[in-house]
């Protein structure tokens, strides 16, 4: 038995005699940003003794913290920790540095780099509290224009083409290096078609259609002279056909009256980026497709249309006019050249009507406009020209026309012999220009003939319609099937030597109507 004497020294032996802790740091020492926690943890049961002056943790107040493991404290600066832990025995004093620096943020950029359609917006993203700079010309963000971007992590740019998108996050004192990232746009919206539409003067005001497939839509109701902007959405793989059309009827559909564009056909494929979408397209509305090519364009006034009539405008090469009916040539190649470039439908009621003729080859050319019908008898024509004109690449030139609202009417009365259809052609008095080639105004009507009351002749009524107020025209009669038509041309323009008809005379147009007196008669 143990003598109770000799307890108190032997315990206090055996608790000098013990194991002394270990502490364990965690982070270990190293760098930190703004502050850092740091744990002390012993592996048994023991306080800790910690100073982050570098001052000795041993010596009791002043900065020494101390606590039982585990023991925190918290560093906002460069600091020397001096610590030890004190349990059965005390470790011995170990000091660590922690260093306190400022870390560059990182940026993160969504979606990665790659293709996109249509727009895209791209996200950047710093991984710590930081303001991004970004540029989308190629710029130095780090250097303050027009063209920098900036603002608060995360920051979204939008882009609309191929873009180099050059950036860097700042945070406090320290700025993340200069990093750039490149998209590639390889078309618009999967399902898109775009383009403009490029519209001639003379169709200005007027509403705008847009033909995508079958369906029609308003584009604008007022258009422009100049690109108008369209875009269809929602189209899908196949191909497709887009037209441009001025609606001059008013009726909100394409055809009949209206002036279009080309018919552009385009084949999608949403299956593939670079076909899911087609842009850039330009519709031509009066407008030359070719920089080399001029435009002749204005507005048609005829004060008496009707339905049924067709107005035609051309810039003809008076030359191949000649040739056409020089020595007795074809009545239908004159009037294929008399009736090209725009064809437009009259209607009743309906004044004005705008016209354009567009890619043509600079040169001297003859503006001729022209009404044409066809009727039972044949055909009936009015036409109109002006000067020469020439236009150099890439022009458009303004030329306007009236047809007026007077008429002649009368009674014709031919010998039966002459047979059932008779050739009427009048001329503007006075319309002729010393070496010009085409009347000013003239105009040809077929006249169907019945037999009379006398069996020997045949008589119809004939009217002459569209003449300006208060002018004086020739008239002719032209008779003979195979011939009437083409002498008739040939006087009425008047384009070649021809013969003067069967029947000459000379008569004013009023400001109305006005029925001749006397009917003209044939011998």
């Amino acid at each position: 038995m143990i003598s109770s004497r000799f307890l108190v020294p032997v315990l206090v032996l055996i608790a000098a005699c013990g194991e002394a802790p270990t502490t364990t740091l965690s982070p270990p020492p190293g760098d930190f940003e703004q502050f850092q926690q740091v744990i002390f943890t012993t592996d048994t049961p023991a306080t800790v003794h910690v100073t982050v002056d570098g001052s000795d943790p041993r010596q009791e107040g002043g900065p020494r913290l101390s606590g039982p493991s585990p023991f925190s404290v918290t560093l906002d600066r460069t600091s020397i920790v001096s610590f030890y832990a004190e349990g059965a025995a005390a470790e011995p004093v170990r000091s660590v540095l922690y260093r306190k620096v400022p870390v560059a943020p990182v940026t993160t950029v969504a979606p990665a780099v790659g293709s996109f359609n249509g727009t895209l917006a791209v996200t950047l993203t710093a991984d710590k509290p930081a303001t991004v700079f970004a540029t989308l010309d190629g710029a130095d963000p780090r250097v303050e224009g027009p063209s920098r971007l900036s603002g608060p992590s995360p920051l979204v740019v939008t882009l609309e083409a191929t873009t180099t998108v050059r950036y860097y996050a700042a945070s406090g004192s320290v700025d993340e290096p200069v990093q750039s990232a490149t998209w590639v746009r390889v078309g618009g919206a999967s399902g898109t078609i775009a383009g403009t539409v490029r519209v001639a003067a003379p169709y200005a005001g007027r509403p705008l259609l847009l033909e995508h497939d079958d369906a029609v839509v308003t584009l604008q109701e007022s258009a422009i002279a100049g690109d108008v902007p369209f875009l269809i959405e929602g189209a899908g793989t196949g191909r497709h056909r887009v037209r441009a059309v001025v609606d001059l009827d008013g009726n909100g559909a394409a055809g009949g009256a209206d002036a279009g564009s080309e018919q552009l056909t385009v084949d999608l494929d949403l299956s593939e980026p670079m076909r899911a979408s087609a842009e850039k397209l330009v519709l031509h509305l009066g407008v030359s497709e070719r920089a080399d090519r001029c435009a002749f364009g204005g507005v048609a006034q005829v004060a008496a249309a009707a339905s049924g009539q067709s107005l035609g405008v051309s810039m003809i090469d008076p030359v191949a006019v000649l040739s056409s009916l020089a020595g007795g040539g074809s009545a239908n190649a004159a009037l294929a050249l008399l009736q090209g470039g725009d064809q437009v439908a009259l209607r009743t009621g309906v004044t004005d009507y705008p016209w354009s003729i567009a890619d043509l080859e600079p040169r001297s050319l003859v503006p001729l406009a022209s009404i044409t019908s066809l009727t039972l008898a044949g055909l009936n024509l009015h036409l109109q020209s002006q000067a020469a004109a020439t236009c150099a690449a890439g022009q458009s030139k303004a030329l306007d026309w009236s047809f007026g609202g007077a008429a002649l009417t009368g009674r014709l009365s031919v010998p039966l012999a002459a047979g059932p259809v008779a050739v009427l052609a009048a001329r503007r008095t006075g319309g002729l220009s010393p070496g010009a080639i085409l009347s000013k105004e003239s105009l040809i009507t077929s006249v169907q003939l019945a037999p009379a009351t006398d069996t020997a002749r045949l008589e119809a009524d004939w009217r002459l319609g569209g003449l300006q107020p208060s002018t004086r025209y020739q008239l002719r009669v032209f008779t003979g099937q195979q011939t009437a038509l083409t002498d008739a041309l040939a006087w009425a323009l008047p384009v070649a030597a021809s013969a003067d008809g069967v029947l000459a005379t000379e008569e004013t147009a009023a400001s109305g109507e006005r029925a001749l007196a006397e009917p003209l008669v044939v011998p």
